[in-house]
């Protein structure tokens, strides 16, 4: 909160001998600051001593990551195929990719060449400005590598947030077959037919998968 002073105007810096502003100082990475401050006076006044207070920014500790996989889905082309990840933390601000790690798996394999599906999990950095819940699925999020002959399936009429009660008609694009619809914690949601239907609160992932026919 900024000061005020009756006969000058507040000033600040980050530093005790360095330039003044009556902007106050911001800071964006975790750590203890020291901002200095004084009265600059006005014609009639002299300016007041530097005094100063301090301030601590503390690591963001994200429950709850929203985690966006572009695209989720790719057909097999016998190359390595990344997809770009995105990640917003609880309040839905954008987090820099700088401040978190992704890493694949699928059946001991990570080269993101291979059909399969691929949990994509998010690290925070060592040293970063995020922590990161490392609770089992809420950092994960999913890329599947298709068959040859499969277009890439993609899930349409979601939301980015859904509620209590909810009844949702989800459908698919692409695909070369019967489509099946799976979530992963039944005692959140369940699905038939792409109707979503939220009977509980947490988070909840609902997976499309294209059978071939023939």
């Amino acid at each position: 909160m900024a000061g005020s002073a009756s006969d000058g105007t507040m000033v600040y810096s980050l530093d005790q001998n360095g330039e003044y502003s009556p902007a106050l100082p911001t800071g964006k990475d975790v750590g203890s600051y020291t901002v200095w401050y004084k009265v600059k006076g006005d014609d009639n006044h002299t300016d007041s001593a530097a005094q100063s207070v301090s301030a601590t920014i503390t690591k963001n500790t994200v429950t709850t990551p929203t985690i966006k996989v572009t695209p989720e889905t790719v057909t097999y082309n016998g190359m390595k195929q990344a997809p770009k990840v995105s990640v917003k933390d609880d309040q839905g601000l954008a987090i820099d990719g700088s401040e978190y790690t992704v890493t694949a798996d699928a059946n001991g394999n990570d080269n993101l060449k291979d059909v399969g599906e691929y949990p994509l999990t998010i690290t925070e950095v060592s040293g970063g400005n995020y922590i990161f819940d490392g609770t089992s699925g809420k950092n994960t999020a999913t890329f599947e590598i298709l068959p040859a002959g499969q277009t890439p399936l993609t899930i349409t009429g979601t939301r980015e947030h859904v509620y209590y009660g909810d009844t949702i008609q989800l459908g698919t694009t692409g695909g070369n077959g019967t489509i099946e619809w799976e979530v992963n914690d039944s005692a959140i949601a369940n699905i038939t037919n792409g109707q979503l239907t939220i009977k509980g609160v947490g988070p909840v992932t609902v997976t499309a998968t294209s059978k071939a026919t023939g």
